[in-house]
C-alpha cells in the first residue's frame, strides 16, 4: 500500500496524481476498452493529458485521485463541484489489467467517503454508457439509483447507446453506512 495515501480502505486508496503515473493513466485513458466506456473521452497525446490533468488540479471545482492498490490502477475523479448546491459528479476508470478485482466499487466508496464526509456535499451523480454494466454494477453496490436514460445520446464505434444517469444523497449513503 502506497505511504501517502488520501484515503484508504486498507487495500485500494485514493491519493494525488503523480508525474510518474501521468504516462501509464494516459495510456490507460486512451485504450479502447477505457474510452469506448466513457462518454466524453478524447485521445491525449502526452502533452495534452499532461495540461489536462494539471487544469484539474489546478481547478477548485474538480479533486483528480490516483486509484492506487499497491501501485497505480486507476483514476477517480470528484467533478463539477458546484459548492452552493454541493453536488458533484464522479467518473473513473481501472487500467485494463486491473479490471475485475473490485478496484473501482473501493474507489467509489473511499469517493463517497471524501465528497459527503470531507467536502460536506449534498448529492454525488454519475453517467453511464448503457454497454457499461461493470460500471453500472459499481454505482448500484455502492448504492446509487438509476434515475434516467438518455436515449442513444453516447456514439460509440459508429452507434448510438443510451446514457444512464445515476445519484446518490448524502443521507441515502449514512443510513447504508450505518445499516
Amino acid at each position: 500500500m502506497t505511504d501517502h495515501a488520501f484515503l484508504t480502505d486498507g487495500r485500494v486508496s485514493l491519493r494525488p496524481i503523480e508525474p510518474d503515473d501521468l504516462p501509464a493513466l494516459r495510456a490507460g485513458w486512451n485504450d479502447p476498452a477505457v474510452w469506448r466506456m466513457l462518454d466524453t473521452v478524447e485521445p491525449q497525446s502526452p502533452g495534452s493529458f499532461e495540461r489536462m490533468v494539471e487544469g484539474w488540479q489546478d481547478d477548485d471545482r474538480h479533486v483528480p485521485f490516483a486509484i492506487d492498490a499497491d501501485g497505480l490502477v486507476g483514476l477517480l475523479q470528484v467533478k463539477r463541484i458546484h459548492w452552493q448546491s454541493r453536488i458533484c459528479t464522479f467518473s473513473y476508470f481501472v487500467l485494463p489489467d486491473a479490471t475485475g478485482d473490485g478496484y473501482a466499487t473501493a474507489a467509489v466508496e473511499l469517493g463517497l467517503e471524501y465528497a459527503f464526509d470531507s467536502l460536506g456535499l449534498h448529492r454525488v451523480q454519475a453517467k453511464t454508457i448503457a454497454l457499461n454494466e461493470g460500471s453500472q454494477r459499481v454505482l448500484e453496490k455502492a448504492g446509487f439509483t438509476h434515475e434516467g436514460t438518455a436515449r442513444r445520446q453516447a456514439y460509440v464505434d459508429g452507434s448510438y447507446h443510451d446514457l444512464l444517469s445515476w445519484g446518490l444523497l448524502d443521507e441515502e449513503w449514512r443510513e447504508r453506512r450505518e445499516g
